[in-house]
């Protein structure tokens, strides 16, 4: 019993461990993420004038990644605490597999709605690009490096 409550601290302690080095950052962004995001900036600036989007496709692509990045960013806050939640439960010395099922079932839930909204998006950038643009888009993403693979779509 002693050895199974090790091995669920130090479980606990390795899937804690990214939480406390989050918690530690200042609320100001870094020079490394400043730099990303001006790296992304540039690599949007550059799609939009390979697949030459109007301006009100421009407007519905902004719209929709707004959208997709807010219901990410909600779903990923929840995780985050059902996970501390769950890593709570775990340390009692009396689970209560009850709440320890429920909270694995709404991690379910939130990872299957992750995987939900980035199909829906992916068909909503489809719906307002033209089938060339959506074409150039993907070429584009296969570029610089993001996307599917040939290699990873080997089985």
């Amino acid at each position: 019993m002693k050895t199974m409550r090790i091995c669920v601290f130090f479980c606990v302690l390795a899937v804690m461990a990214p939480v406390f080095a989050r918690a530690q950052e200042s609320g100001q962004a870094s020079p490394k993420e400043t730099n990303r995001q001006r790296r992304v900036e540039s690599a949007a600036r550059e799609l939009y004038d390979k697949v030459h989007l109007t301006e009100e496709q421009k407007k519905k692509l902004k719209e929709s990644k707004d959208r997709l990045s807010q219901s990410m960013k909600d779903m990923y806050v929840e995780s985050r605490t059902l996970k501390d939640s769950l890593n709570r439960l775990l340390m009692k010395p009396d689970l209560d597999m009850n709440k320890i099922n429920s909270i694995q079932s709404r991690l379910k839930e939130i990872q299957s709605g992750i995987i939900d909204a980035r199909l829906n998006s992916i068909l909503e950038v489809r719906n307002i690009l033209t089938p060339e643009q959506f074409s150039g888009l993907i070429e584009f993403t296969h570029k610089r490096g993001r996307g599917p693979s040939k290699e990873k779509g080997k089985l």
